[in-house]
């Protein structure tokens, strides 16, 4: 079973390790059952698994209020260029760190290894969530309709009571989730 989405630092496919999910302040190595640990190179975090969306100035304490489910750039098919969209998450996750909302992510891939229902499912039940930010990946594409609508439908069935929110680009995640959350 996958773990449940924390905090992530966008990383290309040869640098990730599994995708369990915890980020943990550092503290000598360790095994947790299920999930290979390694040290995240110029960061004091010891980083679990492939779903951790973690800046470092990010306060990891913080209580996490919403879920921004959407398309892991690295793991879209195709001839392009991922480092923009993955550099544009972290910024547009900063903005949740300077205004004290703690987020996480759940990051869904197009290459086929994930089981989106599995994944996405135990990412809306790790927390009571406020908000659950969907990305523009998932509904600005004709192509990912089906995905959409199991990612909008598994919200309304494991997160009733959160609101949902669109951000127009990410960097404007955090404006779609505020207008949502007290």
């Amino acid at each position: 079973m996958r773990g449940c989405p924390r905090r992530r630092t966008l990383r290309p496919p040869e640098d990730r390790v599994d995708r369990a999910a915890r980020v943990l302040p550092l503290t000598p190595a360790r095994r947790v059952v299920g999930t290979n640990e390694w040290l995240a190179a110029g960061r004091d975090l010891l980083i679990h698994g492939l779903f951790d969306a973690y800046r470092p100035d990010m306060d990891t304490t913080a209580s996490p209020r919403v879920l921004v489910i959407g398309l892991d750039p690295y793991r879209v098919p195709g001839p392009w260029d991922p480092e923009p969209v993955a550099k544009a998450i972290e910024a547009g996750l900063t903005k949740f760190a300077e205004h004290g909302v703690g987020v996480e992510t759940c990051l869904i891939g197009l290459d086929g290894s994930d089981d989106v229902e599995a994944l996405v499912g135990n990412a809306l039940r790790a927390h009571p969530w406020e908000c659950v930010t969907v990305g523009g990946g998932l509904r600005h594409s004709d192509d990912q309709v089906e995905l959409l609508e199991q990612v909008i439908n598994l919200v309304r069935r494991h997160a009733p009571d959160a609101a949902i929110a669109f951000n127009s680009t990410p960097a404007t995640t955090y404006e779609a989730a505020a207008r949502w959350i007290e």
